[in-house]
């Protein structure tokens, strides 16, 4: 008997927790606008860049959903080469993604986790270089020397996420998440990257 009260009591303590896993008897709102605002690490220049995007996303039962989001990527920092040497280089794109989710666990409980794959259309500005560095020039004397390159134009690309969403209030209208992100482009920009993100159902 002794040991059947602190059962009990963990098991009283407990069921509010699962409670706030389990699904949901109150459908939720199937519509979705999110804003996300973080950071991407651009692979070609191993620097940070600025993302952020508005979106819109529409559930498909259970444990799908899609939509499009609108989304604006810029970043820039210096290379420094020694000697007083140093090349900017910058990327800056928009562009137009689409993205289907899929939720294990479904989009009824509380805490939300869904893979996510897409493609994406877009604009790049980018200014980098081919080459840089010192060497020594028909006089013998140490040179700096570079060749600059500057990318612009329409590129496309493939996108993989994973989301995690937690729902905050009782009507299940407000989430507070995280987004983890890849993609890369036909211009070989590889950025990997995460994002917060705020959204409401409607």
């Amino acid at each position: 008997m002794q040991l059947l009260y602190p059962l009990a009591l963990a098991v009283s303590l407990s069921l509010p927790a699962l409670a706030q896993t389990a699904p949901s008897t109150r459908p939720a709102p199937r519509n979705l606008v999110e804003f996300g605002a973080g950071r991407s690490l651009n692979g070609s220049g191993d620097y940070f860049c600025q993302k952020f995007h508005v979106g819109y996303a529409r559930t498909l039962g259970r444990h799908f959903s899609v939509g499009p989001r609108l989304a604006l990527i810029n970043g820039s920092t210096d290379i420094y080469f020694g000697q007083g040497a140093t090349l900017p280089i910058t990327y800056r794109a928009i562009n137009l993604e689409g993205e289907a989710y899929y939720a294990p666990f479904g989009y009824e409980r509380r805490f939300v986790f869904a893979f996510g794959a897409g493609a994406y259309v877009g604009h790049t500005r980018q200014h980098d270089f081919y080459y840089a560095g010192w060497g020594r020039n028909a006089n013998n004397e140490w040179v700096f020397d570079s060749r600059p390159r500057n990318t612009q134009g329409f590129h496309v690309g493939y996108l993989a996420s994973l989301n995690a969403d937690y729902v905050v209030d009782d009507e299940q209208r407000w989430l507070l998440g995280a987004k983890l992100a890849l993609q890369n482009d036909t211009y070989g920009n590889i950025l990997p990257g995460a994002q917060l993100r705020l959204a409401r159902r409607f």
